[in-house]
């Protein structure tokens, strides 16, 4: 058992805000923000949001590239108790009106470059959007940011000391990653937030603090649930967060050079374009500790990206999910040897873990794959007005939907989702395994593959690749069938073929959607 503390998760912050006074927390293109600032302004957007009507337990659907207003907005709807759902700014009207109605918002933030996306939303019964001071006057049926936040005065904190915060209230309402299916609106509490930072903190963080000049790049989406948990921690920490509006590799790069930043929190997408571009200009001799989430980060990856950045002291690897706030498992601190390479770690404290089989009887051996299924403290309340939260708890577990097996050392290892896995005339093939040997092909530059209706064997494996710039495909395409029939047995092939393609289709946060790949293939 992990303790945490009871006290409402952003007060928590904001108490440590007022302790850290003029250091530096935020910079991103317009300059630097000190503690003393994010405390203040969080005040003046509460005062704003409760002039205009929000009341505690009402949604706000926020619309926004990253930037320093994002923690700002949290902790000031927090203050009243008005969860955020934080959704990508590039979602066309459609997707916006399905995340509104999915997370019952009474209310959006957005930009002036979405807001004609928004206004047309029936729900939304008031919107904030952020604008310059000389197009104002363009949205006066909107408020107007940061034109009519209200001025600083010393009084405001006392005005929400009447708002009363338990454990147990929602404090965000991400959306879960959608890679299956439609997105799902998560509510998490102050619980379980309190819980995961009390986890993380002991079991990785304060291991890291000795040698961290605590200067880390925001550059994972806030609106995921991973790049906001690691914002809030830094603010929490007294850390000083650069932040990315969007992922660019060379402003990452320029950003490590200039700051000396010594700690990246990526996802496997990153790293690759990390190992393949040319990083001589750069001195990122800094980057000692590099966490990795969001999908499996494959073997390959992992040995070329060490090789190419021999600084980096820690390469650590995680599961984690939504709806668990951040992660459950993590790899120990130091670079993970050979043997346990494309693990993702032990399971944390704090946690209890079952595997199952398709039966649902509990597996106790290791090597032996199952369906994940988890207790924590960090563990949702549920999904906001969905039939689907009954599914995803029995007898007080999360199913994950993941299948996963450990070693006789406690590792743990992803092989696939669990409706993600091919079954070839009854037998289970993980696309992950197929997609790991297929990148070992130094001319592919990424792969995914999914299963496709055969009348004989059920499904067939089948590869969407994206090649290098000038491959020959039908070359490629030979390599790749030799690479798969030397490694894999007879009935992992793949039968359903190869097909190159430009891009794959992915999440915000770099997971591919398979999804479209199936649908594409009706």
């Amino acid at each position: 058992m992990v303790d945490y503390p009871l006290t409402p998760f952003h007060l928590q912050i904001l108490e440590r805000a007022v302790q850290y006074g003029e250091a530096v927390a935020l910079t991103d293109d317009d300059g630097d923000v000190s503690f003393r600032e994010i405390y203040e302004l969080s005040f003046q957007f509460a005062t704003l949001l409760d002039s205009n009507g929000l009341r505690k337990g009402e949604s706000i659907l926020v619309v926004l590239p990253n930037s320093r207003w994002y923690p700002v907005l949290f902790l000031g709807a927090a203050l009243i108790g008005c969860p955020l759902s934080g959704i990508n700014q590039d979602s066309t009207a459609d997707e916006i009106s399905y995340y509104a109605d999915q997370s019952g918002a009474v209310a959006a933030v957005c930009t002036e470059g979405n807001f004609t996306r928004i206004k047309g939303i029936l729900k939304v019964l008031k919107i904030f959007v952020f604008c310059s001071e000389e197009k104002y006057h363009q949205f006066s049926d909107a408020v107007s940011l940061p034109r009519y936040l209200p001025l600083w005065d010393s009084s405001l904190p006392s005005l929400f000391d009447g708002i009363h915060h338990e454990p147990d209230d929602t404090l965000l309402m991400p959306f879960s990653s959608g890679t299956g299916g439609k997105p799902r609106c998560v509510m998490l509490t102050h619980r379980n937030y309190s819980a995961a930072t009390a986890i993380l903190k002991m079991a990785l963080f304060d291991q890291l603090v000795v040698e961290s000049q605590r200067k880390t790049i925001a550059l994972l989406p806030f609106y995921h649930a991973s790049g906001f948990w690691a914002l809030l921690y830094c603010l929490l920490e007294g850390c000083h967060s650069i932040i990315l509006e969007s992922f660019h590799p060379i402003s990452m790069l320029e950003i490590i050079h200039k700051y000396k930043v010594d700690t990246l929190n990526v996802v496997p997408s990153i790293l690759s374009f990390l190992c393949r571009m040319n990083t001589d200009c750069y001195d990122l001799s800094s980057v000692r500790t590099v966490l990795c989430g969001s999908s499996p980060l494959g073997k390959e990856l992992c040995s070329c990206f060490l090789e190419k950045f021999p600084s980096v002291q820690n390469l650590i690897q995680g599961f984690g999910m939504t709806e668990v706030v951040v992660l459950s498992h993590i790899t120990p601190l130091g670079l993970i040897d050979e043997k346990h390479l494309g693990s993702c770690g032990k399971l944390l404290p704090g946690f209890e873990a079952e595997l199952r089989d398709e039966n649902g009887d509990v597996i106790n051996r290791p090597n032996c794959p199952g369906e994940l299924f988890l207790k924590s403290p960090t563990v949702m309340s549920g999904y906001y007005e969905s039939d689907e939260a009954a599914e995803a708890f029995h007898d007080g577990w999360l199913r994950t939907g993941d299948v996963l097996y450990y070693d006789e050392d406690g590792y743990y290892y992803v092989v696939d989702r669990v409706k993600d896995l091919i079954k070839v005339n009854g037998m289970q093939v993980s696309p992950s395994e197929l997609e790991d040997i297929i990148l070992m092909d130094p001319w592919v530059r990424e792969v995914a593959v999914i299963g496709i209706e055969h009348p004989k064997s059920g499904q067939v494996p089948k590869a969407f690749v994206v090649l290098g710039e000038g491959v020959n495909r039908d070359v490629a395409k030979n390599r790749i069938i030799s690479i798969v029939k030397a490694r894999l047995a007879p009935y992992k092939q793949l039968r359903g073929g190869i097909e190159i393609v430009e891009m794959l289709p992915k999440t915000s946060s770099g997971k591919i959607k398979r999804c479209e790949l199936r649908a594409s293939m009706k």
